[in-house]
């Protein structure tokens, strides 16, 4: 997702029992998110960093089969990815389309100490997206 020229997102995400929609944009080196119904903030577009605390931020990767998803043949991995805040560790299952590489779903589980919250997103490309209707320029 960080080579995306656009990215459209939008999920959900549990946090100790409470859920909220989430809800990602990016252009190019520019990103629009909001929770909820709230405001959309903007700010220069966050790329997942390959090294946290000199440890792959990215690891035990794994091709765990092949699903339809909306339609969409994919394949699925599953991966842990080391967040640099709190040093918390995801578990990731990511659906990636056949015909594109890209993806197009994920499923999150957040762990500190015990599984404490989760987040599921689905991923589009639009490239004739526009950023959010009245959210600030980054």
């Amino acid at each position: 997702m960080n080579a995306a020229p656009r990215l459209q997102q939008h999920g959900t995400v549990t946090h100790d029992g409470k859920s909220y929609s989430s809800d990602l944009q990016a252009f190019g080196d520019k990103e629009y998110a909001r929770k909820g119904a709230g405001s959309w903030r903007s700010g220069p577009r966050q790329l997942v960093p390959l090294v946290v605390d000199g440890k792959a931020a990215v690891f035990d990767c794994r091709r765990v089969g092949s699903e339809d998803w909306g339609g969409i043949a994919t394949t699925v991995y599953t991966y842990k990815r080391r967040m640099p805040l709190r040093h918390i560790v995801r578990d990731v299952r990511l659906w990636v389309a056949d015909g594109t590489g890209l993806a197009v779903h994920s499923r999150i589980a957040i762990h500190e100490g015990g599984t404490i919250g989760g987040a599921e997103f689905t991923q589009s490309y639009d490239p004739d997206a526009t950023p959010p209707e009245g959210a600030p320029t980054p």
